[in-house]
């Protein structure tokens, strides 16, 4: 085509605003899908639980919902594109990345939950032995007491008995 030629074609403005839209629905896609993948590294400690812990353009693609073609367009691939590379550069820097390292920081979480869980179970047996021992020691006393009132009532009515007899 000559500059001519494409002078003389002209988008219709339906057109124009349609691509403009659908271009704006993608851009939406791709920031909802990043926020989404923060939230997640966030939940997971530093750790993105997809992608077997990687985060690629393609990655942010899958997660958007898009085509990974679309950001090779041209209404994306100077921007949309750039923006979202940048974000995984940044976001990467902070992340903990890589099969091995992943497994072993999951592997390390796993022992110290494991070790929590094992003194969170000491502590529940010992309680539990305690509450036995506490239960046993209230029978005990109140076995002592029924004991004492029955003392006492017998007590109290020997002594009913001699104030009877020594009334005038």
């Amino acid at each position: 085509m000559t500059n001519e030629t494409k002078n003389s074609m002209t988008i219709p403005p339906e057109l124009l605003a349609a691509s403009k839209a659908r271009t704006t629905v993608v851009i939406t896609k791709v920031k909802d899908a990043m926020k989404r993948m923060e939230l997640d590294i966030q939940n997971n400690e530093g750790i993105y639980p997809f992608n077997g812990g990687r985060i690629t353009v393609a990655e942010v693609c899958r997660r958007a919902n898009i085509s990974n073609m679309t950001l090779q367009a041209p209404a994306h691939k100077v921007g949309t594109k750039i923006i979202v590379e940048e974000w995984i550069k940044k976001l990467t820097a902070r992340l903990t990345t890589g099969t091995k390292i992943v497994r072993r920081a999951v592997t390390d979480r796993a022992e110290e939950w494991k070790r929590v869980h094992d003194e969170i179970a000491t502590a529940y047996h010992i309680d539990h032995l305690t509450l036995v021992n506490v239960r046993a020691e209230l029978d005990e006393a109140q076995g002592r007491i029924r004991e004492l009132e029955a003392v006492n009532a017998t007590l109290i009515e020997q002594l009913r008995k001699v104030s009877v007899l020594n009334c005038p």
